[in-house]
């Protein structure tokens, strides 16, 4: 069977006409189909873009309702962390109190977001059969997500109590930003909060998984946002670890400089 297409203009519109020596049922009946699922992952990828700025927007409401944030602007090291009265019960958490360390210990928290990044790109491309990201898309995506570790940080910060005071600010030492507070706050909502900013990297993969094979440009955007935003949060898991194993479910955390305490 040979297939060209000619384009017309017809009654004001563009039309694609199809020229075949063969099966002409079947060969129209494949680009309909072609077409219909092209416009179907459109229709989806708007959709679930419109759901996640929907979420972005009231994640930024609710932040008025919420804790009082303050830019600390650079912060030199962990002395430089607010401080706070424990209760003489409380006990010490045995965690790392340095940051550097702490990141390289938590390092293999890092390699199942990575793993669930590449397993939903090689199913994609599985699927498609055919490349489905650009390098440029993927290197402009990239950048977002490093551009958006502040919102990351603002995300901590909006989930504590409404009468916490959250410094926000960067450490050149250790290469990262930071959210800290030293107001009290019960073991389950510490949790949310040390990993609320996963959504930077769950919403974008989400909307990659469902976007058309197409949309290259998109897809390359999409997968190195979720990179990122998956990849961001491996030091706040290692932390959550930490606390799961060790702090009773109905107790209280708080923040003394760089050294965190649990009580009931």
């Amino acid at each position: 069977m040979i297939v060209r297409g000619t384009n017309c203009y017809e009654n004001g519109k563009n039309e694609n006409l199809v020229l075949i020596t063969g099966d002409v049922g079947n060969a129209v009946k494949y680009y309909s189909g072609k077409f219909n699922q092209s416009n179907e992952y459109k229709r989806k990828t708007k959709i679930m873009i419109f759901c996640a700025i929907m979420i972005v927007g009231c994640i930024v409401e609710r932040s008025g309702k919420m804790s009082k944030i303050v830019w600390k602007g650079i912060i030199k090291s962990e002395s430089d962390f607010p401080t706070s009265d424990i209760p003489t019960s409380a006990k010490k958490l045995d965690s790392e109190e340095d940051m550097i360390k702490m990141q390289v210990k938590a390092l293999p928290f890092m390699i199942p977001s990575i793993l669930i990044c590449f397993i939903c790109i090689f199913i994609k491309t599985f699927i498609a059969n055919e490349k489905v990201i650009n390098v440029g898309g993927l290197f402009i995506g990239v950048v977002i997500g490093f551009l958006l570790i502040f919102v990351h940080e603002l995300l901590h910060a909006v989930a504590f109590p409404k009468d916490a005071t959250v410094y926000i600010g960067i450490m050149p030492k250790s290469l990262t930003a930071v959210a800290l507070s030293s107001c009290p706050v019960k073991r389950n909502r510490f949790v949310f909060l040390s990993i609320l900013p996963i959504i930077l990297g769950l919403v974008p993969l989400v909307i990659f998984c469902f976007s058309s094979s197409d949309l290259k440009q998109l897809n390359g955007i999409l997968f190195g946002m979720s990179i990122m935003g998956m990849v961001s949060v491996y030091p706040d898991i290692y932390n959550v670890f930490n606390i799961l194993k060790v702090v009773p479910k109905n107790a209280i955390i708080q923040n003394n400089k760089n050294s965190t305490y649990y009580f009931e």
